[in-house]
């Protein structure tokens, strides 16, 4: 009977408080505005003047980090070139020649002008590429001085300082003749610069081998997919390293003001509310004392 009574007060209490919430939510509401507008607002704009210092601050740093790590880098080079100019020129020369090469893109052309490698018929050429790592073939064509191949091939792993060789052979069933061979190396760094174009090269005999049928031309193109050498004391790559730096700073920054707004709203949402639930609870508890009371009830 008592819990009963009590169940009947609670549900009276709850539906006359949140008429009184309702009331309150709108005081709560010009009270937020007014926080808004003489706390919050100048204290966000400290808040965010602060976090613009400390990333300024941080920038600054960071080129004076820069300057000076780069001024002692520029020491270094002038006292080897200095001191040991040939050994220096040839440091760099060979960082050059080794210039990271991230795919070549290949094109087995033609051929022409083959040589008749059997007394009966004429030649079933093919090539076999090798190129650093790499190594593939092309297809056989049959009976053809002139073979039209344009086959593509995608090599990685190299640098400039690999030479391309292609090696001819005349397919046979009992055993491959070679026909010649060619080596492409200094004509690399032309299609670096001019990619794609064809170039025709003489077949010739093998280094240390006697071809003695070598003997006619064949078509190749280059397409290189060359990587950026990076160089930290480069001012591109400084500004982008700094840049990359300060856009995750602006992200930490944003990150930190919507914490802080949250914090601070949360924190006002508390103390805005405290009073009417000190209010809530305590008139709770007064009808718990009269319902108990009124019926000298005793919990156990």
């Amino acid at each position: 009977m008592v819990d009963k009574a009590i169940q009947r007060e609670m549900m009276n209490f709850e539906n006359e408080w949140a008429q009184k919430e309702i009331q309150a939510r709108l005081q709560w509401q010009q009270e937020e505005m007014n926080w808004m507008a003489s706390f919050f607002a100048p204290q966000r704009i400290a808040y965010i003047t602060q976090l613009e210092k400390e990333t300024q601050e941080e920038r600054m740093n960071v080129e004076g980090e820069w300057n000076k790590e780069k001024a002692l880098h520029a020491a270094k080079v002038e006292k080897a070139k200095h001191y040991k100019d040939r050994v220096y020129e040839a440091y760099q020369k060979k960082e050059s020649s080794r210039k990271k090469i991230k795919s070549a893109h290949l094109t087995v052309v033609s051929a022409n002008g083959l040589p008749k490698m059997d007394l009966i018929g004429s030649i079933d050429p093919y090539c076999k590429i090798t190129f650093g790592g790499f190594s593939s073939k092309t297809s056989v064509k049959k009976n053809t001085k002139h073979p039209v191949w344009n086959e593509n091939f995608t090599i990685t792993d190299i640098t400039t300082a690999d030479a391309l060789e292609l090696v001819l052979y005349d397919k046979d069933p009992d055993a491959d003749d070679v026909v010649g061979h060619i080596t492409v190396h200094e004509e690399l760094k032309e299609w670096i610069h001019h990619p794609g174009v064809e170039k025709t090269f003489n077949i010739t005999s093998r280094q240390g081998h006697k071809d003695k049928h070598a003997q006619g031309t064949i078509v190749l193109k280059m397409v290189f997919d060359i990587e950026k050498t990076i160089d930290p004391f480069d001012d591109e790559y400084w500004k982008n390293t700094v840049n990359e730096r300060m856009e995750s700073r602006k992200h930490q920054f944003e990150n930190n003001l919507i914490n802080w707004d949250n914090e601070k709203k949360r924190e006002f949402s508390l103390n805005v509310r405290k009073p009417f639930d000190i209010e809530k609870q305590t008139a709770k508890d007064v009808i718990q004392q009269r319902v108990h009371a009124q019926y000298q009830y005793v919990p156990h």
